[in-house]
């Protein structure tokens, strides 16, 4: 890292299925050596906020990728974070989701667990604030929102202003026995990082921010004005100059239902060679179809047909 002052570590590995603290210290390693190599002034590590007595591996994997930057010297700043309340984000594109698309909602006990959600823009400022605010100390700083609140209570606010008005029932169901192929039926986030994230939601986790706040200053937004703040950046997202390069994308990505893409698919081992391959592949969506709901593709062509 040549002319490089201040690094921002904002990466996860919660897509990881069975060894996400094993990769996400491996990443964390990775970047300690480089930068004990290199001039760099400052780290900025985007993290999670902990519980005292927590099992979770999100938040554990959080904890040790701040442990492991923090042996390569140089001054790290961790920002200890809530979920976050904006467009993309994913436990707010979950909470969106899981609204949208079922008619009752059954959550397991941790909707009654408390947080406080952070709007995107007020997390955003306080990350780009920190470039002005340098130390050569490490520091732990904890970022939150204005309201202490259960997630229950957040999901019916969020019903209240989207205007799904959706019966909420929690069930005594254990954390651990959440399917993944159930995550997966209800919101577009990819379930491997939906359940590392759900597995941190059982716990509270009050944000001790008033060093950060003193440190800071901003106006923080309320969970209404946060959640409606999210609809606006969805909708000024479809409008941006970035889709230049792939207008027919464009048509087809709808914030009103979901923000990420729905990926479905399979791996298959075959003997077959790649011509061989290739020339079924070829094939597909022609006289033969597809391989999977060949009709609901069919369907899906003769409503998008330009005509």
């Amino acid at each position: 890292m040549t002319d490089i002052d201040i690094v921002y570590f904002l990466v996860h590995s919660m897509a990881a299925n069975n060894n996400l603290i094993e990769q996400e210290c491996l990443a964390a390693q990775n970047v300690k050596h480089v930068l004990e190599q290199s001039k760099v002034k400052q780290v900025i590590y985007l993290s999670a906020l902990q519980h005292a007595s927590c099992h979770s591996q999100h938040l554990i994997a959080r904890k040790l990728t701040g442990e492991i930057l923090r042996e390569s010297k140089i001054p790290v700043t961790e920002i200890r974070a809530p979920i976050i309340i904006g467009a993309g984000s994913v436990p707010y594109e979950i909470i969106r989701d899981m609204t949208y698309n079922l008619l009752i909602l059954t959550p397991p006990r941790w909707v009654r667990s408390k947080s406080c959600p952070i709007a995107l823009k007020n997390m955003l400022y306080y990350l780009t604030q920190l470039i002005a605010h340098s130390t050569n100390q490490h520091r732990i700083l904890d970022a939150g929102g204005p309201e202490y609140i259960d997630y229950q209570t957040l999901f019916k606010r969020f019903m209240r202003i989207s205007g799904k008005y959706r019966p909420i029932i929690p069930l005594p169901i254990p954390i651990r026995l959440i399917s993944i192929h159930f995550i997966s039926l209800i919101t577009s986030v990819s379930p491997l990082i939906s359940k590392s994230l759900i597995q941190g939601l059982q716990y509270n986790l009050p944000a001790n921010d008033q060093a950060l706040k003193q440190l800071i200053p901003q106006k923080l937004l309320s969970v209404d004005e946060a959640v409606k703040q999210a609809f606006i950046d969805s909708h000024n997202a479809i409008n941006k100059a970035d889709w230049g390069s792939d207008p027919t994308l464009k048509t087809h990505w709808c914030t009103k239902y979901s923000y990420y893409p729905k990926d479905a698919g399979f791996t298959l081992t075959t003997t077959a060679t790649s011509y061989t391959i290739w020339q079924i592949v070829q094939q597909i969506g022609g006289k033969r179809g597809y391989f999977y709901a060949n009709i609901l593709w069919q369907y899906f062509m003769a409503i998008t047909r330009p005509h």
